[in-house]
């Protein structure tokens, strides 16, 4: 017997998979997916009332995948080549009850807010490629590219609203040895946002310096940005990147 007050028992199932395929030169192709479904529904007492009850249910499916590909190329070259794609759907459900389990609907304040039905997906598939050369001694070259894809749909009481963003980043960075004691690390990343209609230019530059055994000076200086989050977007699609700019010294 169970205390709480589940009119749907609680039911999860979940499994994953993965295979790894060593290449003729050395390279690993590897591929992963997990898969989940699970659904529940509970009666609770209701916060701002003595005798009425929350009943809440959920039920949720999400999958993900993922494939990359490393492989040395020769001559210093190595690469570096990923995929992903990943679903979740969600049906939930909230709804006010009297002491029988029957519905109630009542107007105002919080009441009009507890009954609702909310139906979301949200989609997300993924592509970057990373390429590295080696210049001389350790030092290093790389640079590659992504995009994504987003879709991000959800009703709300018969409301209903769709998001989809195309990003799609540039970037490259390098590492230089120019003394066994001094190492320098600049870069930069491009990106655009198709949401939001808008471009951002990230450069970041480090430089470390090796004082003695056990002992490092280093400073940084980079540039961070950030999409709105989804329920930001809903509300407008006139907002801009969240921006950071960090500069950073360390011993």
């Amino acid at each position: 017997k169970q205390t709480p007050d589940y009119f749907k028992m609680p039911a999860f199932h979940s499994g994953d998979a993965n295979f790894r395929i060593k290449t003729k030169s050395g390279g690993i192709i590897k591929y992963y997916t997990t898969i989940s479904q699970g659904q529940l529904g509970l009666r609770r007492p209701d916060i701002d009332s003595a005798i009425l009850k929350n009943a809440f249910g959920i039920n949720n499916f999400n999958w993900y995948n993922n494939l990359s590909w490393r492989e040395n190329l020769g001559k210093g070259w190595k690469m570096n080549l990923g995929m992903g794609y990943s679903t979740n759907h969600d049906k939930i459900t909230n709804e006010l009850q009297d002491a029988n389990n029957t519905p109630v609907s009542l107007s105002g304040l919080p009441w009009i807010i507890k009954n609702y039905k909310l139906k979301r997906r949200e989609d997300l598939s993924q592509v970057r490629g990373v390429f590295e050369k080696r210049l001389f001694g350790i030092s290093t070259i790389r640079f590659g590219s992504e995009y994504w894809h987003a879709c991000n749909s959800s009703g709300y009481n018969g409301y209903d609203t769709v998001l989809k963003d195309n990003y799609a980043a540039v970037f490259a960075e390098t590492d230089i040895y120019v003394t066994n004691d001094i190492a320098l690390k600049a870069g930069g990343r491009y990106e655009y946002s198709s949401i939001i209609k808008k471009a951002n230019i990230a450069p970041r530059l480090s430089l470390a310096y090796k004082t003695g055994p056990g002992a490092q000076v280093s400073v940084a200086y980079g540039e961070f940005y950030q999409k709105p989050e989804n329920q930001q977007l809903i509300l407008s699609n006139r907002l801009g990147y969240t921006k950071a700019t960090h500069y950073i010294a360390n011993y």
